[in-house]
């Protein structure tokens, strides 16, 4: 069933102004569904009870992205396309202290809360739906920050230094990843960004570029791949007094929450960690794995930053630079997930069902590289109730289907 966006402002001002209360008593009151009536008796109308039921979902959805995931009101489209909260306080951070921030395209508000916990900070969105939702999740987050309805670039308020700034990349419900398709393009957002002291333009991790502007962008911004929990969530486009990498090179940060803290706190800190190289390093190629198998952080593949990692730690690559890497000992890393090799196998369901059952295996990950699958569907194949863990890597190696199994270290 597709998610019931609220279809007027009418509908939109009730779920504001209801939806937190109703859903909140459900859930204290041990129950996970949605609401069908208000707690005096009256029943809710169908539209009402379609509104709780998404919204129930969209906070089951943000527990994962969000420290306090009651707090915040969802359309479908705007939690897809939210900052999770560490990569936005993170980017919230690379801003001077008490310095006036405009969020523009600030969508559902996840950036512009994240900005206002510093400093001032003010929302711009050309969707009056989306300034509605913005103004009450910084509200209910007791963060001060304004919200105001306008198009960007034309209505950024004169005088603005400082700018956050997220292009839609569904300008016509469409996803496109096609940076002169956005909305604003992005040339418009970089001509905008050449007036201000300092810009953050966040793009999708694999934006496409026109080539012209592409070979631009190294002279004139840092760009930085930042990510968490596994996965490369953004790439952003820091310009003017924002800049702080050498020329040639890039950045791949992890945005973790700090580690101290109990992961509901809120507005809680986070724990960036940077890796600054140069794209485009080789290293030396093999076809078999040595001891030790390297999977490499989504953050440094999305920044082409893996080959450099690898070379500065003495690793080989597995068939390519865009697969495994190996070594003969293991390295402990916040950027690597490091496997011991148990055995190499053709990628064959007999041979690996045989493999598996003389090794009493239990639960059986699976990952891959350079070959696609349903890496979910063959763990919850090969997986059994009981027995040792096993890792299962599956990539070409001299030009054929493998997996290497191997115990995670």
């Amino acid at each position: 069933m597709n998610p019931s966006a609220p279809r007027d402002q009418e509908q939109l001002e009730w779920l504001i102004e209801n939806g937190p209360r109703l859903l909140d008593a459900t859930d204290n009151q041990g129950n996970s569904t949605s609401p069908t009536t208000e707690p005096h008796g009256s029943r809710l109308h169908a539209w009402q009870t379609c509104l709780l039921r998404d919204q129930r979902a969209y906070r089951k959805r943000a527990q994962r992205r969000f420290p306090q995931a009651h707090h915040w009101l969802w359309t479908d489209r705007s939690l897809a396309q939210a900052s999770d909260w560490w990569t936005a306080l993170y980017k919230a951070s690379l801003f001077p202290h008490d310095a006036a921030v405009v969020d523009a395209c600030c969508g559902a508000g996840a950036d512009l809360a994240a900005l206002g916990t510093r400093g001032p900070a003010v929302g711009i969105d050309s969707d009056p739906a989306m300034v509605l939702l913005a103004a009450s999740n910084v509200r209910r987050n007791a963060i001060d920050a304004q919200t105001l309805l306008g198009s960007v670039p034309q209505d950024i308020p004169a005088g603005t230094q400082w700018l956050h700034v997220d292009p839609d990349r569904r300008p016509a419900d469409t996803r496109t990843q096609v940076a002169e398709r956005f909305s604003p393009p992005l040339s418009d957002v970089f001509q905008t960004t050449k007036r201000m002291r300092g810009a953050v333009i966040k793009l999708a991790p694999s934006t496409i570029f026109e080539p012209q502007f592409s070979e631009q962008l190294d002279d004139s911004v840092d760009r930085v791949w930042v990510g968490n929990h596994g996965e490369c969530r953004q790439q952003l486009l820091l310009t003017g007094e924002l800049r702080q990498l050498p020329p040639s090179a890039r950045a791949a940060v992890l945005a973790n929450p700090e580690s101290a803290l109990p992961a509901s706190s809120f507005p809680g800190t986070v724990q960036p960690l940077t890796y600054v190289g140069a794209p485009g390093v080789t290293v030396p190629i093999v076809e078999s794995p040595l001891r030790f198998v390297f999977d490499m952080h989504a953050v440094l593949y999305g920044a082409d930053l893996h080959a450099a990692w690898g070379e500065a730690h003495g690793l080989q690559a597995l068939e390519s630079e865009a697969g495994y890497f190996t070594a003969d000992r293991p390295l402990s890393s916040p950027w690597i997930q490091c496997f011991e090799v148990l055995e190499v196998l053709p990628w064959d369901d007999r041979r690996v069902r045989r493999w598996l059952r003389s090794q009493r295996a239990g639960l059986v990950e699976v990952k891959n590289r350079l070959h696609r699958l349903d890496a979910n569907a063959y763990q919850r194949k090969y997986s059994q109730a009981e027995g040792s863990p096993v890792t299962l890597l599956v990539t070409r190696l001299g030009g054929r289907v493998r997996t290497i199994a191997a115990r995670r270290i």
